[in-house]
C-alpha cells in the first residue's frame, strides 16, 4: 500500500506546482518525445493520487516516458507488475543515473533531508553533472527538523550550490526560475528548488 504521504493533497499540489515550473522554465507543455521524466518514486498504485497516474491525466508525460528509482525491491517488483510501460530501477540513485542512459526533460529529487543536509546537496550537485541541456531539475527538501524546533534557512542549499558547483558548471544553470514551500503534514515544511538547465 502506498505511504499516505505521496498521496495526500499538498503531495498531489505540490506535483502540479512542478508541471507549471516546467513549463515556465522551458516553455513546453509536456515532456518531449524522446525525453524522460525521473524520480525517486516509491509506490506507484493504479490510482489517480499517485504520481504516475496524476502526471499522466495531467498530459505532462505517456507512462513509457516514466522512470523510478528506489531501493525497496518489492516496491519496485509491485510498481513494474502495476506499470509495466513505466522503468523502474532497485538501487541507489547516483549508481543508477550514473550507469544508466539518462536522458530526462525534468528530474524531481523529493529528498527527505534537511535543507542544509549534506545529502540534499551531493543528490543535487551530482544530478546537475550529468543532466543533459533543456533539463528542469526540481530538489525537494525539508525546512524544518519536526522531531524538533530547529529550522534551516531557505536559501541554505542554492548558496551551497554556489560553493561546491564549478563556475563553467553552474553557469549553465538558470536557479531563480520559481522555488516555492509548502507543508507536507501540516508539521513539515518543505521547499522545492528549480533549476533549469539552459539550452546550448
Amino acid at each position: 500500500m502506498a505511504d499516505d504521504k505521496y498521496k495526500s493533497p499538498y503531495k498531489l499540489a505540490a506535483r502540479a506546482e512542478n508541471v507549471e515550473a516546467y513549463r515556465k522554465a522551458t516553455g513546453l507543455q509536456s515532456i518531449p518525445i524522446g525525453r524522460e521524466y525521473w524520480t525517486l518514486c516509491a509506490n506507484q498504485p493504479l490510482t489517480p493520487d499517485s504520481e504516475i497516474i496524476q502526471l499522466q491525466n495531467l498530459g505532462f508525460l505517456t507512462k513509457d516516458q516514466f522512470h523510478g528509482v528506489d531501493w525497496d525491491h518489492d516496491i519496485i517488483k509491485e510498481n513494474k507488475r502495476e506499470h509495466p510501460q513505466a522503468h523502474w530501477y532497485e538501487g541507489d540513485w547516483i549508481e543508477v543515473i550514473e550507469s544508466t542512459e539518462f536522458n530526462p526533460a525534468l528530474v524531481y529529487l523529493d529528498s527527505t533531508s534537511f535543507a542544509d543536509h549534506k545529502i540534499a546537496l551531493n543528490l543535487t550537485v551530482r544530478t546537475m553533472f550529468v543532466c543533459p541541456h533543456g533539463t528542469v531539475l526540481i530538489a525537494n527538501a525539508m525546512l524544518n527538523d519536526p522531531r524538533s524546533r530547529k529550522q534551516f534557512s531557505k536559501d541554505k542549499l542554492i548558496d551551497d550550490l554556489r560553493t561546491e558547483v564549478p563556475s563553467i558548471e553552474l553557469s549553465k544553470w538558470d536557479t531563480t526560475v520559481r522555488n516555492f514551500q509548502y507543508s507536507s503534514t501540516g508539521r513539515t515544511y518543505m521547499i522545492s528548488y528549480v533549476l533549469y538547465k539552459k539550452e546550448n
